[in-house]
């Protein structure tokens, strides 16, 4: 938590498959928890779910379905919301993003670093504030 915002920070390995949408049973898991939390202590703040991938592009059999890493990651943010829904989370008080590989929190030079950057974010704002400024967003990581 940074000031007014709250920052939970999923690996992409927990929730998804690499080059995948399907939710594991881990995220499953994972997102149960969240919303659960969300729907007791926070039902009116408004989240943020930002879906972030490595720099490695899409390989040719997954090309047609998603194009770059911008529409994987946006699939990703979408599929945790619409999870998230389904556990009660109010879909009015959500928004997806996709940043794709062009905000990563390591460099992406080895594994490790890569596994760090394929991640979704969930932000966490302030009771009936639905937007948040990029330095306050860069602040977070």
């Amino acid at each position: 938590m940074r000031g007014d915002l709250t920052l939970i920070r999923l690996g992409g390995d927990i929730l998804f498959s690499s080059g995948s949408i399907h939710l594991t049973e881990r995220g499953q898991i994972a997102l149960g928890l969240i919303a659960e939390t969300l729907n007791k202590k926070f039902p009116d703040h408004f989240l943020s779910v930002e879906g972030h991938t490595d720099n490695i592009p899409i390989s040719d059999l997954l090309r047609e379905r998603y194009p770059s890493n911008w529409e994987l990651s946006s699939a990703r943010a979408s599929r945790a919301i619409r999870q998230l829904e389904r556990l009660g989370v109010d879909p009015k008080l959500m928004r997806a993003v996709g940043h794709g590989e062009h905000q990563p929190i390591a460099v992406d030079d080895d594994v490790e670093s890569r596994t760090r950057n394929r991640r979704i974010e969930l932000l966490l704002l302030p009771r009936n504030r639905r937007n948040i400024s990029p330095a306050e967003q860069a602040s977070q990581n």
